[in-house]
Parts: C-alpha cells; structure tokens; sequence
C-alpha cells in the first residue's frame, strides 16, 4: 500500500517522472488543453495526469490519480473500453506490434465533477516500459461535446425533415406534407407523412424505380431503361420483364400514396411525377449556392458543408450498387472531396483542430488512398506537434501505398516527413 502511495505522489508532476524531458516539452504538455494521461495496466493505476484534467472533467489531479474507470466512465463506455482492452491487450503482450492493436482512436462518456457527462474522444498508444517491463498506456483525451451536440442537431434535423418535409398549397396557406426519395446510402422512399419506407415486392421494381429518380426527367427511351436493369438479356425477353416490373412498381407506390403516371410512346417512357423531396436535389443546392473552389467559407456555409457531408456519408446508391449509377458515384464523390478539404481548411485557419481532424478522417473511410486528405491530416499533427500522432499516421499510409500501389507517398509529404522528423 505504501508503494502505490509513494507511485502517486512521484507521479503527480511530470518532471518526477520524466526528468530529462526539456523545460519547453514539460511546459507544453502541462499546459495542453488536451488531457494528456499514462495508466499502468499490470496495476491498474494512473502513473500521470496532466492539469488540464480539470478543465476536462473540472477533477484536480489527485482526485483524478484517485478514480477507478468504472467511476469516470458511464456504464456503455466502461464495457465499450473492456472490450477493446480484451481484443488489444493479448495481441500486444504476445507480440503483435501491428498499427491496430498499438494505437487506437475511440469516442467515450465520461462523467465530471459536477455529475455531467461529456464526449470524449481518446486516443491511446500501449507501451512498455523499459525500466520495469511493465505494460502502459498513453492516453490523450479530448472534449468533443460541441462537435457531438453539432453533428446530432444536423441528424435531428434530417430526421425531422423525413417526416415533415411539406410544401405550401397553391389553394391555401396550408402546408401538406409530401413524399421524400433518399439516394445516398441505401435508396429508400416514403409517402407523405409516413415514417416507414416501402417494402419493395422486387428488388426489380426498387431498382426501375431507382433508376427513374436517378434520371429525374420526364422522357426515358425504352431501350435506356432496359439496358440499364437488364444489361445481359435477350432483347426478345425484355419487354415482357418491363411491363410486369413497372406494374408491380406502381402498385407499390399507390400502397404509399404515391401515384407516378407513366405513358409509352414511339418508344419513349414519359413519367409524370408528383412533387417530391429528393436528398440528392438538396445536395446539388448546397453545391450550386457555393464558390467555386468552395474555399470562401464562412460559419453558416461551414454547417451547409457538414450537412452535405453527413447526407454523402455512404454514398450515391452506395448500399445497392447499382452499375449504371456509378459514373454519378464518382462525380458526387469528386464534389464531396471539394467541400470537405476546403471545410477541413476552414477549421484549420480558426485552429480548430479537432473538427478538421474528424472531417480529414471521414474522408480517409471513404477513401484511405487520397493523398491530399493524408497530406493535409499531417500537417494537422505538425500543427499541434503531435510527433506521435504523426510518425504513426505517416508509417501507417507509407505501408498502405507501397501495399496496394506499389509505391511512395508523393514528395510534398516525404517533404513534410523529413523535416517534422
């Protein structure tokens, strides 16, 4: 018991510990806004919390060494944090020295002083300790609250607007509710007013229907929408697979109050439409209303953008992959990489770090070969003299490069390499 007392008390400043850590390094991480923390794993102990705990959490730092998890964390993020301990913590004790299992990046809930609970995301690298071979782990948390409370406000709103989503009478000041078509992620329609989707009878009928909000126009020749659902077949055959997918088509709609017209003439389509809501009609607003090249930005233009995004996330028909709306894909996808560069740069110029780090990543899950994303995330660590972070993050997309490609990162981020080195 005297021992672990004495382990606190030594470890309570950072120059006990670490004492040939320079005065600058030792200010610096003092002073931190992130909470910088190191726990013992063999006997499960904080060896070091930096100050900026109370800022954090409002905790001092004794009261803080003094905590067991299941006292910080609320009980979702304590089983969330046992779980990736139970898939880490052998890997690494029995040698696996592979990204994944060294670093990690998680969000959490941690409780504060005055009984509030706060997001927030960690970051943390296991080590070992050369003197004692003990195992720990270097941890930085960081408050993300804002940007939780930021990105759920937008959701509700999406949310919201899937049910409400009206438009005025022409014969009144009323408002009536209307249909709603969703294109990105997984293709989804509604009728007015209602809150489930339709339950296609065919995914044939899902997809012509698909097929013809992608187009939006009212004249689609035959052999356009053939080649598209039935690229392979025999064009004898094709007809009879038309009419009876457009039937069972329009039945499904009517289910939902959605009455599509649809006439045939001199081998032309024409489809008469009700007034809908279309997500990706919205999309194109917010990218028509911008400047071009999307770099003049200001708060509420920032919110348009975080929007895009958020309706983007998984992509133009990117659940049911549709061949023929994939040339779509890539264009949309050529727009969201636009807006979330200039978004990311936007935050950096106000040194929000932070919310430039979580968009730059969203855009790596989409693409994790995009070297202007990669690029600009390193600079975000050199910004905030996270060596760690970035040796990490460099290794890491050196190794994908070379994997996939066969290749080296481009000379401006070997440049960036070198000299942060």
């Amino acid at each position: 018991m005297d021992l672990v007392k004495r382990e606190h008390k030594e470890n309570i400043t950072l120059s006990a510990k670490f004492p040939d850590l320079s005065e600058n390094y030792r200010q610096l991480i003092e002073n931190t806004v992130e909470c910088i923390w190191i726990y013992n794993l063999n006997h499960k102990w904080f060896r070091y919390i930096s100050p900026s705990i109370y800022k954090l959490r409002g905790l001092t730092v004794d009261e803080a060494m003094n905590e067991s998890l299941e006292d910080s964390l609320t009980p979702e993020s304590l089983q969330k944090i046992k779980n990736a301990g139970l898939d880490r913590y052998p890997k690494f004790i029995a040698g696996d020295r592979s990204d994944n299992v060294i670093c990690d990046v998680s969000e959490y809930q941690q409780y504060c002083k005055n009984g509030s609970i706060i997001d927030v995301e960690i970051s943390t690298k296991l080590v070992v300790d050369k003197e004692t071979g003990n195992i720990d782990v270097v941890g930085v948390s960081r408050d993300i609250t804002k940007r939780k409370q930021q990105e759920e406000g937008l959701l509700k709103k999406l949310r919201e607007q899937e049910n409400i989503i009206k438009v005025s009478n022409a014969n009144s000041s009323e408002e009536i509710p209307i249909p709603r078509v969703y294109l990105f992620g997984d293709f989804r329609v509604y009728g007015a007013g209602r809150t489930d989707p339709i339950k296609w009878r065919t995914l044939k009928a899902k997809e012509l229907f698909a097929f013809i909000c992608h187009k939006r126009c009212e004249l689609i020749p035959k052999w356009e929408i053939c080649e598209a659902l039935w690229p392979e077949m025999h064009t004898e055959k094709i007809g009879s697979y038309l009419h009876t997918t457009i039937y069972k088509m329009k039945k499904d709609l009517l289910s939902s109050g959605i009455n599509v017209e649809i006439k045939f003439s001199n081998n032309i389509y024409r489809c008469i439409m009700p007034t809908m809501y279309y997500d990706v009609s919205e999309f194109n607003d917010i990218i028509q209303n911008s400047y071009l090249p999307f770099d003049r930005i200001d708060e509420p233009l920032a919110l348009d953008y975080k929007k895009a995004i958020i309706q983007y996330e998984k992509g133009y028909f990117a659940e049911d992959g549709y061949i023929w709306s994939s040339c779509y894909s890539e264009i949309y996808g050529e727009k969201i990489h636009l807006i979330a560069i200039a978004l990311a740069r936007y935050y950096i110029s106000l040194r929000n770090f932070m919310d430039a780090t979580h968009i730059l990543l969203k855009m790596l899950d989409l693409n994790n070969l995009d070297e202007v994303a990669q690029e600009l995330l390193l600079q975000v660590y050199i910004y905030q003299n996270d060596r760690s972070a970035f040796l990490t993050h460099y290794n890491k997309f050196q190794q994908l490069l070379f994997d996939e490609l066969g290749v080296l990162p481009k000379e401006s981020i070997r440049i960036l390499y070198d000299k942060f080195r």
